[in-house]
């Protein structure tokens, strides 16, 4: 039953419901539908407009609640503590911030569809959602459909149009947290306008999702788990952690008692570079060295008193995360990786590989009897480059592939330039830090204020001289401290206050740590670490942005160029965010079928 909240859980909840971007609309409808004990939902997108529907096959909206759907502070689920979006507000949020939201509804053992239209006074509005978005309007359940997003402020509408590969993976994100301890599963399609005609096509589907990695491969792409457990007298905890490090640093979950947890974005980088350093620190391979590596993470928690406890005062939507539950997965990561107990599931005995993970493939397969040839080339040596590789062909317009001997390999080109452009660059700044007649600041056009904790002003103001010989330089305003000077590699930031913020927090967590890397070598390279991290992946980013990208002919004279520039790299076997610039694909005498190979690429 909906009821209207009083008046004190109204000042309490003011303010704290906001439908800030088209995932926080999604992440609502989706949290609803499961509340509403929808086993299967449905999602249409249309980014051009900024329009969704979500149709679910739940218990459905009784008759006599309709009526007060998405008025102001009602709800049919604050007291409860087991439902996701327990403070009802989402709804008349979605209504303030949309053209127009139209809502249907049919109960389990209803008579008939009923509907519900908030914010146009058109009566053909919701028959021209109706023909738009389809839905398919089951036995039961709710169907709520959503015109332009954000319509009645132009300028926001606009931007969260711009990236919609950057939106949709934010939206598989907020999925994730909503269906990995759900049995729900959902349909998504994305509806493309071409020439006044519309198309449909389907775009996720995870029916076939049965267990946690399951979801995380379907969701964001192929990647190997390793599974653990930790239990002690009053906590069990589950662990999902990528076998290798990954690229991305938003794959990091936290569910406690089932219900996703919203920590600190510090918290979340500090527990990654922790399992970082315990379970990848020996690792060997393409990726152990690269300098911006990720770890991707799934913990589940569950206790008994604490739980109980803890839960009665939880909001799942906030970032509060109580104390309690923060020092069990770090208690849980340290009995993991470093103690010898029994009941831990570690890499060595026990490893639970979930998902496979997907790897360069080609038509050329190596015969059974190969192997102990082929170990010889499992990893890239810098003799390739002594003897002078021979390019073959370009590949796809993405790929080089190289001969040398009687080795087959092929090169990323993107990958390839990225390294050659980033330790370029990383070079230069090097050479800059440590000319005493170069003063690395340049001056911001207007001194950027920001809003910065006292513990994070401490680590910065301790540090000031140590920053200053970077060309980061400020002044302190109160609270806040004013950004006067950046390095050139820095400068754009000056005109993005929120990117700018996260680095400076980056950089205090960094000082915090007290992670300076002290090395007197005059090797550049031995000194890439003083840098300070933060530093190092906007050089990394710069030079991405600057490589050769896929897609890009080549001449062969332009590849052998790039193959030769590569082989002077220090670190060539990876680009500056870990991916791979080149492997061996085999061994032409063991190659079992390389007169097909032949066929289709031509030696030069």
């Amino acid at each position: 039953m909906i009821r209207c909240l009083d008046s004190g859980t109204v000042s309490k909840l003011r303010g704290s419901v906001l439908v800030e971007s088209p995932e926080a609309a999604v992440r609502e409808l989706v949290q609803n539908s499961i509340d509403a004990g929808a086993r299967h939902i449905t999602l249409k997108f249309h980014f051009d407009t900024l329009s969704l529907c979500v149709e679910d096959d739940g218990e459905g909206i009784a008759e006599e609640d309709l009526p007060k759907v998405g008025l102001a502070n009602h709800t049919s689920k604050y007291d409860s503590s087991q439902s996701y979006g327990y403070r009802g507000e989402a709804l008349y949020a979605l209504y303030n911030t949309s053209s127009c939201v139209v809502v249907y509804s049919k109960q389990r053992g209803g008579s008939r569809w009923q509907s519900k239209v908030l914010g146009d006074e058109d009566e053909k509005i919701d028959r021209v959602l109706n023909d738009f978005f389809g839905p398919s309007f089951g036995p039961h359940g709710t169907v709520v459909m959503i015109s332009r997003l954000f319509g009645p402020f132009p300028v926001r509408w606009e931007l969260a149009k711009r990236k919609v590969a950057k939106l949709m993976r934010s939206i598989w994100r907020v999925l994730f947290m909503s269906l990995a301890t759900s049995k729900t599963t959902v349909e998504a399609y994305l509806i493309e306008s071409m020439d006044e005609k519309s198309s449909v096509r389907k775009v996720l589907d995870t029916r076939g999702c049965s267990t946690i990695p399951d979801l995380f491969v379907t969701l964001f792409g192929p990647s190997k788990l390793d599974f653990y457990h930790f239990q002690d007298h009053n906590t069990a905890i589950d662990m999902y952690i990528t076998q290798e490090p990954i690229l991305r640093r938003d794959l990091k979950f936290v569910f406690f008692e089932n219900r996703s947890l919203y920590p600190p974005k510090e918290w979340c980088m500090s527990i990654g570079r922790y399992i970082f350093q315990l379970k990848y620190g020996s690792m060997k391979g393409y990726f152990n060295q690269s300098i911006d590596n990720q770890t991707g993470y799934v913990i589940l928690v569950t206790s008994t008193s604490t739980s109980r406890r803890l839960l009665s005062n939880f909001m799942p939507e906030r970032s509060t995360v109580h104390k309690e539950i923060l020092d069990s997965v770090r208690k849980a990561i340290s009995s993991v990786f470093m103690d010898d107990n029994a009941n831990k599931i570690t890499p060595r005995r026990g490893r639970v590989n979930v998902a496979e993970q997907a790897s360069p493939s080609t038509s050329c397969t190596i015969s059974s009897e190969s192997e102990d040839d082929t170990q010889n080339i499992r990893e890239v040596s810098q003799d390739l480059f002594k003897s002078g590789p021979d390019v073959i062909n370009q590949v796809d317009s993405s790929f080089i592939l190289i001969k040398s001997e009687q080795h087959i390999y092929i090169a990323d080109q993107h990958a390839c330039d990225e390294r050659v452009i980033y330790e370029e660059l990383l070079q230069e700044f090097l050479d800059s830090f440590h000319d005493p007649f170069i003063d690395m600041r340049v001056k911001c056009p207007v001194a950027i204020e920001i809003d910065i904790e006292a513990a994070h002003m401490n680590d910065l103001v301790a540090r000031k001289d140590y920053l200053r010989s970077f060309g980061i330089d400020f002044a302190l305003q109160d609270s806040k401290i004013a950004i006067t000077h950046l390095p050139a590699v820095l400068i754009s930031k000056a005109i993005d206050i929120s990117s700018l913020r996260s680095f400076m927090f980056e950089l205090a967590d960094v000082l915090h740590e007290d992670n300076l890397f002290r090395c007197h070598s005059t090797d550049w390279f031995r000194t890439i670490e003083r840098i300070p991290k933060p530093i190092r992946e906007v050089l990394a980013t710069k030079s991405c942005k600057l490589a050769i990208k896929f897609g890009k002919r080549l001449s062969t004279n332009e590849m052998a160029h790039l193959i030769g520039e590569l082989g002077k790299c220090r670190l060539f076997t990876q680009c500056s965010h870990g991916r791979p610039t080149i492997v061996p694909l085999g061994n032409i005498d063991t190659l079992a079928n390389y007169k097909a190979f032949q066929e289709d690429f031509t030696l030069q």
